[in-house]
């Protein structure tokens, strides 16, 4: 409700807005910027949909997922029993060796990323 309001007087008058949550999924959809800021620094300041194309996950066997991001900058580990989920940030989608280790590519979520590059 809040976000709405926020979001309706935007339109009405466009002006910088500076939100700080930690709720990240409330809010991605109306997100122009992000500038995330870790023990005091500023590491990242970067338009939304720029920051969410840079980056990607690879889900599958732990090994193979291993095998696939061998020399790609990851963050967001999650591994339950053999199945492996990371994100790969700045690094070039190569489908056809996913597909090959039988991976799955897919959109990462803005509040993974936030959790992913806050807690390396």
């Amino acid at each position: 409700m809040l976000y709405k309001e926020i979001l309706t007087n935007y339109i009405e008058q466009p002006k910088t807005i500076i939100l700080s949550t930690h709720l990240i999924d409330e809010i991605a959809d109306i997100l122009e910027e992000v500038m995330i800021i870790k023990k005091g620094k500023l590491i990242i300041r970067q338009n939304t949909e720029e920051l969410l194309a840079s980056a990607y996950t690879v889900s599958g066997e732990v090994a193979k997922v291993d095998q696939y991001t061998r020399d790609r900058t990851c963050v967001g580990e999650e591994t339950l029993h053999n199945t492996k989920s990371v994100i790969v940030l700045n690094g070039e989608r190569d489908d056809t060796l996913a597909r090959s280790l039988g991976l799955t590519l897919g959109k990462v979520e803005l509040q993974k990323l936030f959790v992913g590059l806050t807690s390396v």
